[in-house]
């Protein structure tokens, strides 16, 4: 029996087309581009949480080096600035 497939909601892609515009006109496509990565992980989690799953060990490093990175890239110029204010204080 072939796997069900949940129901396209009316509108639904041209609502994502959209929405995905508007933010290039407010934010940074850079930015824009990230929220590939967090659905993906949000995805990941929510599949672990509803199908009662478990997460390989491997899974969660990867799903740790995406949000590091996630990290790095969000609040990296922050953090090195710092970080230079003080290893450079004296």
């Amino acid at each position: 029996m072939a796997p069900r497939r949940a129901p396209d909601l009316p509108g639904g892609r041209t609502r994502h087309f959209r929405s995905i515009y508007y933010l290039l006109k407010k934010i940074e496509a850079t930015r824009v581009a990230l929220i590939t990565l967090i659905t993906l992980l949000l995805a990941l989690m929510l599949y672990g949480l509803l199908n009662v799953e478990t997460l390989t060990h491997g899974i969660l490093m990867g799903t740790a080096v995406i949000l590091l990175g996630l990290v790095c890239f969000q609040y990296g110029d922050f953090c090195l600035m710092r970080l230079r204010r003080i290893l450079f204080r004296a």
